[in-house]
């Protein structure tokens, strides 16, 4: 009597775990699923990199820990090593003039600054930071260009709570010249959200006091 009640208790435990196993297991996968889903669903994921011109290509963006290319991060307020891609191709004819300035959304400030460089690299003509301006050299007809641009917070004495999560545009203007020598303005906006949080350290420190009895 004893060893069957003992079985059945065992039995209805074992039931019970299995299930909260289940269930847990589930969940993991659930959640695994809708953060895959959100991170391919993201609007910024999937933005178009023609330009106005069919010949020119442009995009801006990041790499997660993994390496892939994302549009959107969450970095700490005071990391410096921080890298914005920009990728520029042109297929036919060549681009001149051309610039790459990062503003907030609706022409507000951006939330992201780009950080001093000893040098330029080969295909940039200029930095400047007051701006957020890039001026980049001529680009050939044939030619895919990677920039890598190691950026900052943008840091204020007075820092608005919006600039802790914000949309950015990296804006590419200047001219195509065709085959034919037709030249034409171009313009491309490329979104990114960049997202800063602060971490503190906290220390608790005590104070012994000694205690005398009158």
């Amino acid at each position: 009597m004893v060893f069957t009640m003992n079985q059945r208790l065992w039995t209805k435990l074992l039931a019970s775990l299995l299930v909260m196993t289940l269930t847990l297991t589930n969940v993991m996968v659930l959640g695994m699923f809708l953060s895959e889903s959100y991170a391919t669903s993201d609007p910024l994921e999937r933005q178009e990199t023609l330009t106005s011109q069919g010949e020119v290509m442009f995009d801006a963006y990041f790499k997660d820990a993994k390496g892939n290319i994302v549009h959107s991060i969450k970095e700490n307020l005071d990391k410096q090593d921080i890298t914005l891609y920009m990728a520029i191709e042109v297929k036919k004819g060549y681009l001149k003039h051309a610039k790459v300035q990062i503003l907030g959304q609706n022409n507000t400030i951006s939330n992201i600054s780009l950080k001093k460089r000893d040098e330029n690299a080969e295909l940039i003509e200029s930095v400047d930071e007051k701006t957020n301006t890039i001026q980049i050299k001529q680009i050939n007809s044939g030619t895919k260009v990677i920039l890598e641009i190691p950026v900052i917070a943008s840091k204020q004495e007075s820092y608005d709570i919006s600039n802790f999560s914000k949309l950015n545009d990296v804006i590419l203007t200047g001219k195509y010249i065709g085959n034919t020598g037709t030249e034409s303005k171009i313009e491309k906006n490329i979104q990114i959200r960049n997202e800063w949080v602060r971490r503190s350290k906290c220390y608790l420190r005590t104070k012994i006091g000694s205690f005398y009895s009158l």
